[in-house]
């Protein structure tokens, strides 16, 4: 054994295993206490940068589920204002309905009906204007797509998440058109033309033709006149003729006058008297003397309607395919066009259908305009009457026709407007353009162009403020939604045929109170596009983010927790040892600081 004063080697290796094992023990001491195996830089420098970018990541993830949640609260504040204005426009459309019942209602009661509609489109302005969350306007259009025309017959209607804030041109546009039908049955009054003629008989031969121009019927009959006939003969000739029965052509002898009548009178009747000066020119000469001599020179026209009356029955059918209701009147040939305009406008009121009847006095004939601009719509149309099959009715032999494209006896078609936006070709619907082209500045965006002028209509400014949520925890992960106009000049605009908007709806009118029905239908269908929006933006974006964060930042925060936090149990073995080490290393110590003292034994021997 080698015994040494100056060093004492046994002392410090038990002293420098101390001072480990009590740095092991103050270690573990801390990582018990705190929970954390990473307490510091030096415990584990790469975990540590993980684990701060982990931590940063879950902050990040709680901060934008909360901002998730603040969005649904938005959302859910504008979806409930949303659903108040829809009961005020539903209820003006009952004040619509009623005030088109033309039947029972006096001017008063029509008077009431706007005036309710008055107070309700104010307040519809009130929650455009009120509806608040936090200092924001939600139902003003200040939250998203909004844009000012310069032609007053332009709008602003709607964008899309492409479509990009800017200044955009309108042009080559063709408008919109109604389409209109007609029925094929003219509507004249029976008249007459009387000859002055002085002879009895015919002293020679001839001809009388009897033609007409009718766009129903086309007469052009030649009857050839015995020499000797007298007035009776002529009149029995023209009559017995089959052509002339099914035209309504008729004529009579009395005295020396014959008289020439037709049920179906119109302004292009005419006779031709030939073989003059044979005695037969004599006898017609009240007709002419020779030439010709028109039957029915009365005009017709819509201030003598209420005294016209059909030449011959009309069954119309008119069935609104959405709703599936069918208007079905049945007008006589005792009926004047006055009261046949009542049946009809009344059966299509009843019915809720959105067609204007009419008569054209230059058609002499029944129309029927579609309420809806565009080549295709709801309407369709059908009618049994002159030169129809009888049997045409709702049944299986039935054939309508669209309203909008049917052009039925002189009709026209509807059309969708056309034109530019942003000078490339818009899509038209109705009187709605939408331009759809991936790339273009003006990508969704839709503009209502109503007015008949064709040509440019200047231009429309598009402002974006779209409400914009980040909800993630990095840069860029952010999600948008618009939240349109309630205002009463911005719902139901281009429809009707002469109402601008909700604003200006005026149910006094038969065709007012029409068209509120028309603009109120789109304004309930926008608003409740808008509720449908909004609410798949809440449900699909918001709150599926909100799961989906929150599995997320369960996730990351395991893999932090694995990096960064104690294992308990691990950490405790290892206490354990450091606590038995730290105790042996004591004793060892001080077994080695007593071992030179054995040096004494040498001198006392």
């Amino acid at each position: 054994m080698s015994l040494r004063i100056n060093q004492n080697v046994s002392a410090m290796q038990g002293h420098y295993y101390m001072q480990m094992n009590e740095a092991t023990f103050n270690r573990q001491i801390e990582r018990l206490s705190s929970g954390l195996r990473i307490n510091r830089a030096a415990d584990d420098p790469a975990g540590l940068v993980i684990s701060e970018k982990y931590r940063a990541q879950v902050d990040g993830l709680s901060q934008a589920i909360n901002n998730a949640k603040d969005g649904i609260g938005m959302v859910q504040t504008a979806e409930g204002a949303l659903d108040e204005a829809t009961k005020l426009l539903r209820s003006m459309r009952n004040l619509a309905l009623h005030a088109a019942n033309l039947g029972p209602n006096d001017t008063a009661a029509i008077q009431a009906d706007q005036d309710q509609i008055t107070s309700e489109i104010e307040s519809l302005t009130r929650i455009a204007e009120r509806t608040k969350f936090g200092s924001k306007t939600l139902l003003d259009g200040s939250l998203g797509l909004d844009g000012t025309a310069t032609d007053s017959n332009v709008a602003f209607v709607s964008g899309s998440s492409n479509t990009k804030a800017g200044t955009y041109t309108i042009d080559n546009v063709t408008a919109a058109k109604q389409g209109v039908a007609k029925t094929d049955t003219l509507m004249y009054t029976n008249e007459t033309q009387t000859g002055d003629g002085v002879a009895t008989t015919s002293s020679g031969a001839g001809t009388i033709t009897i033609q007409n121009n009718d766009p129903s019927i086309s007469v052009n009959r030649t009857f050839t006149i015995a020499a000797g006939s007298t007035l009776s003969d002529i009149a029995a000739q023209i009559t017995a003729d089959s052509t002339m029965a099914e035209a309504g052509f008729s004529a009579t002898a009395a005295g020396d006058d014959i008289t020439l009548a037709s049920s179906r009178t119109s302004d292009d009747w005419f006779i031709t008297v030939t073989n003059n000066g044979s005695g037969l020119d004599t006898i017609m000469g009240g007709f002419g003397g020779g030439g010709t001599v028109s039957i029915g020179t009365a005009a017709v026209d819509a201030t003598t309607a209420g005294t016209i009356k059909f030449g011959s029955a009309e069954n119309l059918f008119i069935k609104d395919t959405g709703s599936g209701n069918v208007a079905q009147v049945s007008i006589t040939t005792d009926d004047t066009i006055s009261a046949a305009l009542t049946k009809v406008q009344n059966a299509l009121t009843a019915k809720n259908i959105n067609v204007t009847a009419a008569f054209d006095s230059s058609s002499h004939k029944l129309t029927f305009t579609n309420g809806q601009y565009g080549s295709t719509s709801t309407i369709e149309f059908m009618h049994s009457g002159e030169n129809r099959n009888s049997n045409l009715g709702i049944d299986a032999t039935a054939t309508y026709v669209d309203l909008a494209g049917g052009g039925l006896y002189g009709g026209s078609d509807g059309a969708n407007v056309s034109g530019d936006i942003n000078s490339q070709a818009a899509t038209g619907s109705g009187t709605t353009l939408t331009l759809n082209l991936t790339g273009n500045d003006a990508d969704g965006l839709s503009v209502s162009v109503t007015g008949t002028a064709a040509g440019d209509r200047g231009q429309i400014t598009v402002s974006n403020n779209n409400l914009t949520f980040q909800v993630g925890a990095f840069a860029g992960q952010t999600v948008s939604t618009q939240i349109g106009s309630v205002k009463s000049t911005a719902l139901g605009t281009g429809t009707g045929t002469g109402t601008a908007s909700v604003a200006n709806i005026d149910v006094t009118t038969a065709t007012g109170a029409q068209d509120a029905i028309a603009v109120l239908d789109e304004a309930i269908s926008e608003i409740s596009t808008m509720r449908g929006k909004l609410g798949s933006f809440q449900k699909d974006v918001l709150e599926s983010t909100v799961n989906n964060l929150g599995v997320a930042k369960t996730n990351l925060s395991s893999s932090e927790s694995l990096i960064r936090d104690a294992d308990m149990a691990q950490e405790m073995l290892t206490f354990s040892k450091a606590q038995i080490l730290q105790q042996t290393g004591m004793a060892m110590l001080a077994q080695a600081n007593s071992a030179p003292q054995q040096i004494m034994s040498l001198f006392r021997g």
